[in-house]
């Protein structure tokens, strides 16, 4: 019995020690989160439903959202600038949206339904030339299948056999990705295990595995996105965004003619706002707050800080607890002062990232109006328009009398000049795409288009999808980061930690939240100031998003720990008393007079590297 008991020990006490530290609070640590995007907002409301009630947002614009981002044009629609599509898999995005912004309804973008989407020119086996080449999302996907048929044999002319071979493929990737990574919830994947199966590109996956009647599927669910061009993404983040509960929901949406995708009628930017205006009491949010630099007090042991230029140009330090990073680290890691080699080796070095340019302009209608338009084989040609989407077409669908029509047929609508938002990709960092460049190619693409009389209001370019190199990857870069959570201090968020989603970045701090622990002051449980320790987290811990928000008093900031004795700019709304934060109006926003000027087109400032 001894030697059972014994070896029964020595089990639990290596389980224990793999799992990773708890995050450790005291209920009066102030909290320092820079960045006010979707991960560093929803994360704020986290800790205040852990009852923290001293949360520093520091956001260098003047809104909360990120690349969620929506502008309303000069009609009051919405226009989405960012984040645009939520799947059936984004079930903690609903919850949210549930809880703090129910009357912000989906609508269904129906890709799937005859007319609805048109793919242009050599997509449809056309002339890049000619505006009017196109076939609809469902004939490109037939088109895809078939020669996939071809190639396998197969009679492409029966629908049947089209149809099987589609089902089949899917799941045996199904079946290939659970075998790479076992069977896991959506988020973060567990490390491959083994390497050597996915170490090469999603396209040279695809051809390995004989999955190729799904690389139209794949086109748009990842490659139009954003997700990278499937020739050269690493397969890991292929496998990554493209799991066996998203596939399996995609697949029968096709198979069966049904919606998959959807967008919200008030935008995915209300959201963010309505959370953090529902957490204004814990949280307080100060707009135009350029971080300059972090420091954890490592070097001689005091409390860590965080220094920004306010909107009047001054420099204010805030003395705080904890840090939470909330920013795209693959652009702006080096504003921690104090990185450790562990951390320098983790957050420089193996980044990569892309750039997105979205666009809003009206025109004259095209040859061929309808909700979207894509030219997928565009999106490694370097910045070319690649797509277009017309919200007013994707919200009139909802109308029964035009849902009813296959294919779709617009009428009136479509008659006169039309708003819609372009896309341009650019496999590469934003730091390295030229803006002049990109609206000369973007105006010349209009014009193939068949678009005349341009008219540009807004332009907003992304650094986007920031993501580890293979090497970084394999040297479990991801993991480790995960691992290291609260150490020192810190913790890290955001799509430079996980994936470039919305429904990622949620998941991702859904998960992290279970780690935290919030203790009174002078508690036992709190080893040291450093917030963390080494006993095992609380297990099967509610998911906090599925809970009503809590309502908590702001606590005052203390003066001493916070230089210079001016208070910090916060924008605030007149119906407010001066101690809550507020997120500006819904209408749209005035660039605060003391940002960096930009050149026209306005370009969006989230990414700057110059912070």
């Amino acid at each position: 019995m001894k030697l059972l008991a014994a070896l029964l020990t020595t089990i639990l006490t290596a389980f224990v020690s793999a799992l990773p530290d708890p995050i450790t609070y005291t209920t009066t640590d102030r909290v320092v989160i820079v960045g006010g995007g979707p991960a560093g907002v929803h994360y704020a409301s986290l800790l205040a439903k852990k009852g923290l009630k001293n949360i520093v947002v520091l956001e260098a614009t003047d809104r909360v959202g990120g690349k969620s981002s929506t502008a309303l044009d000069d009609a009051g629609q919405p226009q989405e600038m960012g984040t645009v599509f939520a799947l059936d898999s984004y079930t903690p995005v609903y919850d949210l949206i549930q809880t703090y912004d129910p009357t912000n309804t989906r609508f269904e973008f129906a890709f799937s339904v005859p007319g609805y989407m048109a793919c242009m020119g050599e997509s449809a086996g056309g002339n890049d030339k000619d505006p009017a080449a196109h076939v609809d999302f469902p004939n490109f996907l037939l088109r895809s299948i078939e020669s996939a048929a071809t190639t396998d044999g197969l009679d492409a002319s029966s629908q049947e056999q089209l149809q099987a071979l589609f089902v089949d493929q899917a799941k045996r990737y199904i079946a290939l990705h659970r075998r790479i990574f076992g069977t896991y919830p959506y988020g973060m994947p567990p490390p491959p295990s083994d390497w050597s199966l996915i170490d090469m590109t999603a396209m040279e996956f695809i051809q390995r595995n004989n999955l190729t009647a799904l690389t139209g599927m794949f086109r748009f669910s990842q490659q139009q996105q954003g997700y990278g061009v499937l020739e050269t993404i690493p397969a890991f983040y292929f496998l990554w965004w493209s799991h066996p509960d998203a596939v399996s929901k995609i697949m029968m949406a096709q198979v069966a003619g049904t919606a998959c995708a959807y967008q919200f009628s008030k935008g995915f930017q209300s959201l963010w706002k309505a959370i953090a205006y529902a957490h204004r009491e814990a949280v307080t949010t100060i707009f135009g707050a350029r971080v300059t630099r972090v420091s954890r007090g490592l070097a001689d042991d005091t409390k860590p800080s965080v220094t920004y230029t306010s909107l009047q140009g001054n420099a204010v330090t805030i003395d705080c607890d904890h840090v939470v990073m909330a920013v795209d680290l693959s652009a702006l890691a080096h504003v921690v002062t104090d990185l450790t080699p562990d951390e320098t080796a983790l957050f420089q070095g193996s980044y990569t990232s892309s750039t997105f340019v979205t666009t809003l302009f009206a025109s004259q209608p095209s040859p061929v109006e309808t909700a979207a338009q894509v030219w997928l084989y565009r999106m490694n040609q370097g910045g070319r328009l690649s797509s277009l989407r017309n919200s007013k077409l994707t919200l009139a669908y909802q109308d029964p009398t035009i849902r009813g029509m296959a294919p779709v047929a617009w009428g009136s609508l479509i008659e006169g000049p039309q708003t819609r938002v372009g896309y341009q990709f650019y496999d590469k960092p934003v730091g390295q795409v030229n803006p002049n460049e990109g609206m000369t190619m973007l105006r010349a693409d209009l014009a193939l288009a068949g678009m005349t009389n341009v008219m540009i209001w807004n332009q907003r370019f992304f650094n986007y999808f920031p993501r580890f190199t293979p090497d970084g990857l394999k040297q479990g870069v991801l993991w480790k980061i995960w691992d290291n959570q609260g150490q020192r201090r810190t913790t890290w968020i955001g799509s430079s930690v996980c994936f470039e989603s919305a429904i990622d970045v949620v998941t991702y701090n859904n998960n992290l939240i279970q780690r935290v622990q919030v203790v009174a002051p002078n508690s036992e449980a709190t080893s040291s100031q450093w917030g963390f320790q080494a006993s095992p987290p609380t297990k099967n811990v509610t998911n906090p998003v599925t809970k009503s928000p809590t309502t908590t008093k702001r606590a005052p900031m203390s003066s001493p720990t916070t230089r210079p004795t001016s208070p910090p700019t916060t924008s605030k709304p007149k119906s407010l008393p001066a101690s809550k934060p507020t997120v500006p109006p819904t209408s749209k926003p005035t660039v605060p007079p003391t940002s960096k000027p930009t050149p026209s087109p306005t370009i969006e400032e989230d990414w700057d590297p110059e912070w």
